[in-house]
């Protein structure tokens, strides 16, 4: 009879531990966030155009604190534009010491998982998405010289605008966007960038 008591006893201890986690594994599988790529989103004014994505939220939770980044594949020294070669006006917000920074040809780094800024005022790095909502992120801005047809792209960092990650020059590229909630899993979609043409200027393409 010892024996029996001891035995139930086992069982619906396991039972409840079992319960518990199964029930909260459920409830994290119902509510959690669901962040989608969905779109792309041009701002064309002049010489200038700025290229976002459209990032959506259709969990049943905030997607907290959400990053973005971005991966530039095979990307090399001779696709960076030198700063001396960028336009005097590039519509870019003041830098506090009055450099925008930026990689160089002499100071070449691969721009893997690099932090984006949001759209959104002062440009934050980290942004919360309610469920049900939806926002921009920033990818470049590119920018067409007044006297030709030449145009080069401006990638933002995680400073915003006020410091930018890098100005690439007017070519093909493909790469990665990465949108990495801290309460989920994060959300990866390939792109390429096509070349000007006159002026439409470079366009972002996403790709399923």
């Amino acid at each position: 009879m010892e024996m029996d008591a001891i035995i139930n006893s086992i069982i619906a201890t396991i039972s409840l531990l079992v319960g518990t986690l199964f029930g909260s594994r459920l409830q994290r599988l119902l509510t959690h966030p669901r962040v989608t790529i969905e779109s792309t989103s041009d701002l064309k004014a002049n010489n200038i155009k700025c290229v976002s994505i459209v990032v959506s939220n259709k969990g049943r939770t905030a997607a907290e604190k959400c990053v973005g980044s971005i991966t530039f594949d095979n990307l090399t020294k001779d696709m960076l534009l030198a700063h001396e070669k960028a336009v005097d006006h590039e519509d870019l917000p003041e830098s506090p010491n009055g450099d925008h920074g930026g990689l160089t040809p002499n100071s070449f780094r691969p721009i893997d998982r690099e932090r984006l800024c949001w759209a959104h005022i002062t440009n934050p790095d980290k942004y919360d998405i309610n469920p049900g909502s939806k926002t921009l992120l920033d990818i470049f801005k590119a920018i067409k010289r007044k006297d030709s047809n030449q145009w080069y792209l401006i990638i933002p960092s995680e400073n915003g605008w006020k410091k930018i990650r890098a100005r690439l020059i007017d070519r093909n590229y493909c790469g990665k966007l990465i949108v990495s909630p801290a309460n989920y899993k994060p959300t990866v979609k390939s792109f390429i960038i096509e070349p000007s043409r006159e002026e439409e200027g470079p366009t972002l393409k996403l790709i399923k």
